[in-house]
């Protein structure tokens, strides 16, 4: 039937364009050709709105059945492609962690103390977070987002020592804000803070 209806619009609009070629008085070829397309594509679709049956109700179940199955699954395609991409994202490796320590080091950032830097895995992201150690207590964490071989700041201490401290080195950049929406600032912060 699908068949037959399509058959039947090429057909009328191969006639309709014909016949405005042929009867286009003062217009010129091209324009004939171009106004007899559109008006055949107007009258084929206009014929196929009349001439085309309404679909059946178990026609409209499939339909709704293969557009649910469709949608069920992209959620699980994306799904799988989320679980894919934390699966793939690692800690910060050791040679990372040693060159940002290294520098809190240089810069004397904590000059009362050591300072300390952990790797994590948050969400789909690779963060570091670097605390001044004392005997008995610990700063509060600046946080790095390692991406690249580059530490981007996430934290608002973070960010101030990129833009003052850390602003010659290569390998320490200040993110723009605002950050992108996946990243929670307080919840990897308080993460750090258990650690």
């Amino acid at each position: 039937m699908e068949g037959m209806l399509l058959a039947l619009s090429l057909a009328i609009w191969a006639a309709v364009w014909v016949l405005v070629v042929r009867k286009r008085g003062k217009l010129s070829l091209v324009a004939g050709n171009l106004v007899g397309a559109i008006v055949g594509i107007v009258v084929a679709t206009a014929v196929l709105a009349v001439v085309a049956p309404e679909p059946t109700e178990a026609q409209k179940q499939a339909q709704a059945t293969i557009d649910r199955d469709r949608q069920a699954a992209n959620e699980n395609a994306v799904a799988a492609r989320q679980a894919t991409d934390e699966s793939t994202v690692k800690e910060a490796p050791g040679a990372a962690i040693d060159e940002i320590t290294l520098l809190y080091l240089k810069h004397k950032v904590y000059a009362d103390g050591s300072v300390s830097c952990t790797p994590k895995v948050i969400g789909s992201r690779s963060y570091v977070g670097c605390v001044g150690v004392r005997v008995g207590a610990t700063s509060a964490p600046q946080v790095w987002e390692y991406a690249g071989g580059k530490f981007k700041s996430i934290n608002g201490t973070a960010s101030g020592k990129a833009s003052t401290t850390f602003s010659n080195e290569s390998v320490i950049e200040v993110s723009p804000l605002p950050l992108p929406s996946d990243i929670d600032v307080s919840a990897i912060v308080e993460q750090f803070k258990k650690s």
